[in-house]
């Protein structure tokens, strides 16, 4: 007999038992010669008991049982039974309801009722327990609660125990997870900006019709269900210097700790990163490391991508697919053509550092504000080429797409290969552009309050956050903090902002120059935060209003997690993080 089984049987004899014995308690206390009061004259005759060796008298007006030994320790023993008896039901009780949620609520109202009966001794109105030479009797309307209560409690039971058997004896006779066949791949991402994702789906495309795969965030997975899998194909972003991205963290901690063999797993990692960063592409390297340790076996080397390379991509799917003996696939990205349809120097004044706003047409261009735009420079110069991230200062609505770009001038002169080739642009010319789903960094719903923080072109989702709730009918509150240099020459979009503030989409503005000779003004982000703390308090926890931080990671991003953590204590900070209250785009 298979252990479900023999479980289900014992239930049933446990049930049995206990409707053996409640009957058993039921008869002896209910007994009219010493469970009901009665109140007789001395010349009245008395019913005969039940049982012939009980004695029954009369004293002081009500009736009395004495009882032998050997019966008062029958009727101690039965009452000590149903008492153990009726324990262990509201302890089955209470593991049934968790095993059958939907007679969570019934079960519920049986386990206040069983409570209720245990706790008799402590109430005013309780039965009194039997002490062998005679019985404190409780009035018929008690009995019948007491009787309807245990009524109530065993129907429930006998009304789940069959569910219950049915869900243990599926439980025990399915396979072992370790005999099921295996899916083929799993093609796991860990993504910052939305590249890793965007690259594991296109991956997915590729495989062959036959083979079973399962694509997935790192941020879903736990780290014992890559036993599952044949392989398994990493696309991972590094974030930062050398970081994991804040997706990854979870799976990452649940890895290092896991105490399985992963020795029947192949793996293979497809490392981002971008090469300004001195620890580049070391969180794909962490990972290896990590799957190595664990016993997986890798496919092929860790393949270092460097800002998203298109043709280091390529290769690297074909050395793999080739490994797998799978041909005639690609990785090729499909680009669209847009124009140009101006292109204006926001400061002129300060040629070491122009920024530039470009109007871009966008024909067959679906995406949310928030969302990045990719760019392909066609530049006859023999760097290889890949393409530039670049956010988007505008919102679908308006039928266009807006960038804000900085023109790169490195310390040698030499100019940023696509910054350059993109401010060079003049009207009608066209540009290949790539739109890149971001939704780590998509707005939350327009009438949810809004705190957005942003330093230099950073500024640029924000423009798309503003266009939107412009269009929208009772938009909540929106608080703008920038920081820049001059307001003289860096107050891009000032035109812009100032009709939001007019119009009522934007409630809030401040500014902070951090070249401005007015002692009266902040002179970086990091100081409204500061003299702004009790508001944002009040906007982050009593109106729930979401924050949102774009600019660079070293300056901005660094500053703003070292004054949130003060204000509001660095508890509350990584919660807001984790229920996405707070979010991050920092380059």
């Amino acid at each position: 007999m298979l252990p479900c089984l023999k479980c289900c049987t014992y239930l049933y004899v446990f049930s049995g038992i206990y409707l053996a014995l409640f009957t058993l308690h039921w008869q002896l206390t209910l007994s009219p010669e010493f469970s009901q009061p009665i109140l007789m004259q001395p010349d009245q005759n008395i019913k005969p008991p039940i049982v012939s060796s009980w004695l029954v008298y009369i004293e002081k007006g009500q009736v009395k049982v004495t009882f032998s030994s050997r019966e008062t320790a029958a009727i101690q023993t039965i009452n000590t039974l149903y008492n153990f008896m009726l324990i262990a039901l509201l302890i089955l009780l209470v593991l049934f309801m968790l095993v059958i949620p939907k007679h969570r609520m019934t079960g519920g109202m049986a386990l206040m009722i069983g409570v209720i009966i245990c706790s008799q001794p402590l109430l005013p109105w309780s039965l009194h327990g039997f002490n062998g030479s005679q019985s404190h009797l409780s009035t018929r309307g008690e009995l019948c609660g007491y009787l309807l209560s245990n009524i109530i409690l065993f129907c429930y039971l006998r009304s789940i125990i069959p569910k219950l058997s049915l869900a243990i004896v599926v439980q025990c006779t399915q396979l072992p997870k370790q005999s099921e066949p295996k899916i083929a791949s799993l093609i796991a991402y860990a993504s910052q900006s939305g590249t890793a994702a965007l690259l594991a789906k296109e991956i997915a495309k590729q495989f062959p019709k036959n083979n079973r795969y399962d694509v997935a965030c790192v941020s879903s997975l736990r780290a014992e269900c890559l036993n599952e899998y044949q392989q398994v194909f990493f696309v991972a972003a590094t974030y930062g210097d050398g970081d994991p991205p804040e997706q990854a963290m979870r799976f990452f901690s649940s890895l290092q700790k896991l105490d399985q063999s992963l020795s029947t797993v192949n793996y293979a990692v497809l490392a981002l990163g971008d090469k300004k960063y001195p620890k580049f592409c070391a969180f794909g390297h962490q990972l290896a490391a990590i799957l190595q340790q664990k016993g997986a076996q890798a496919l092929l080397p860790v393949m270092e991508i460097n800002q998203g390379h298109e043709g280091n991509i390529q290769w690297w799917w074909q050395q793999l697919t080739q490994l797998l003996g799978w041909h005639g696939s690609t990785l090729a990205k499909t680009w669209h053509q847009q124009q140009i349809l101006s292109n204006d120097c926001l400061n002129p004044d300060t040629p070491e550092r122009p920024a530039h706003h470009l109007r871009l047409s966008a024909i067959g261009c679906e995406y949310s504000p928030g969302d990045l735009v990719e760019i392909l420079p066609d530049t006859n110069e023999s760097e290889d080429l890949s393409p530039r991230t670049y956010s988007i200062a505008s919102c679908q609505a308006q039928g266009v797409l807006d960038i804000l770009v900085r023109k790169v001038i490195k310390t040698d002169g030499s100019v940023g290969l696509c910054s350059g080739y993109l401010t060079q642009q003049q009207v009608s010319q066209k540009v290949k552009i790539n739109i890149k789903v971001h939704p780590n960094f998509h707005p939350p719903s327009v009438q949810t309050p809004l705190i957005m923080i942003a330093a230099g072109t950073g500024l640029a989702p924000f423009i798309g956050f503003l266009e939107q709730r412009d269009r929208a009918i009772n938009c909540g509150k929106s608080w703008l903090m920038m920081g820049e240099r001059s307001p003289a020459d860096d107050n891009y979009f000032d035109q812009a902002l100032t009709t939001f503030e007019r119009s009522g989409t934007l409630h809030k503005r401040q500014h902070a120059w951090s070249n401005s000779i007015d002692s009266d003004q902040a002179n970086y982000v990091g100081d409204i935060i500061s003299a702004e703390q009790d508001d944002i308090r009040h906007w982050l926890l009593v109106l729930n209003a979401h924050l949102y931080i774009c600019g660079s990671a070293a300056s901005l991003g660094a500053s703003c997690d070292a004054i949130l953590t003060e204000i509001l204590g660095s508890r509350v900070l990584e919660a807001l993080k984790n229920s996405q209250q707070i979010k991050y785009d920092l380059y």
